[in-house]
Order: structure tokens, then C-alpha cells, then sequence
């Protein structure tokens, strides 16, 4: 049986991304987790008793599909509702997608973001850009930044630290 307390649950929900960091290990495509495998999956951690958890979808990158993560998101929702719970769902994205639709879809769903900030990866400095985004976000839902710091990185990383804790 599950601690309802400590209950999580991750869930890859794709391995769509177009990051390519140096320290993640996905092999990438195009392959997202199909509804009957995502219900099958609840069902089961359901019936071990977690009523109450957080639950982390992470990829690939979620937003790169959002239609599809939408229909993730509520899919879970309905799952818990029937059992009358409500799960913490947070979501694990590095920013290259983030559009302001996806901050109004995560505010009114009450989802928590988790940002990975690679500042290796080829996209160079865009998801930088999305800074003012992410501060919007979080004024209204919890957010957390990794920053990952690879070994060509690292030169780099208190400059990057900076600039971040500094916008």
C-alpha cells in the first residue's frame, strides 16, 4: 500500500524535444503516452491507495505537444475527481516552448511548474528569454529552476546564476 503523505508519481508523457543538452539521456522522437496506458497507470496507482499525491509529467518536453498535455492534465483531473481528490500536478518543461496560453492553461488548472535550464544546450539563450514569462507564472503558482550545470558549462554558471536571481 502507498503512503498517501509521500505518494508521487511520474510520468513521462513524451520524448519530444528539440533542446538536445548534453547531460540527458532520452532517446528523442515523437512518441507521446497514449491515453489507455495513462489510464491504466492511474488506475493502478489509485487502487494502491494514493488519493492523495503529486504528480509530475515530465518528457521529452510536455509543452512541445500541448494539445496533447492538455488532454493529460485532464484526464488526471477526472481520474482524482471521481474518487473526490485533487492531486498537486506539477509540470517539467525548459522553457523553449512556453507561450502565455500555456501560463493561463497552468494557472487555471493549478499546476506548479519545474523548469530545467540547460545553458549548454544548442538553443543557446532563448529560453533566457522567457524569464519575464516565468516571473508572471510565478507570482500566481509555485516554480521551481533547475539549472544544470554541465562541464562546459561551468565557467559560465555563477555568471548565468546571476543574471537569473538578478531578472
Amino acid at each position: 500500500m502507498v503512503n498517501p503523505v509521500n505518494a508521487r508519481l511520474i510520468l513521462v508523457i513524451n520524448d519530444v524535444c528539440l533542446s538536445r543538452c548534453p547531460h540527458c539521456a532520452l532517446h528523442l522522437g515523437r512518441r507521446k503516452i497514449d491515453m489507455s496506458t495513462l489510464g491504466a497507470s492511474l488506475n493502478s496507482f489509485l487502487s494502491e491507495g494514493a488519493g492523495s499525491c503529486s504528480i509530475k509529467l515530465s518528457g521529452g518536453e510536455p509543452l512541445a505537444d500541448f494539445p496533447h498535455t492538455r488532454k493529460v492534465v485532464r484526464l488526471i483531473r477526472a481520474k482524482f475527481r471521481r474518487i473526490g481528490s485533487k492531486p498537486v500536478i506539477s509540470l517539467c518543461v525548459n522553457l523553449a516552448h512556453l507561450r502565455k496560453e500555456h501560463l493561463r492553461f497552468l494557472c487555471a488548472h493549478d499546476i506548479d511548474l519545474s523548469v530545467t535550464l540547460c545553458l549548454n544546450s544548442n538553443l543557446g539563450n532563448r529560453p533566457l528569454s522567457h524569464i519575464g514569462m516565468l516571473k508572471e507564472l510565478a507570482c500566481r503558482r509555485p516554480v521551481t529552476v533547475n539549472l544544470v550545470i554541465t562541464p562546459a558549462a561551468v565557467a559560465g554558471f555563477f555568471a548565468s546564476f546571476v543574471f537569473l536571481v538578478d531578472e
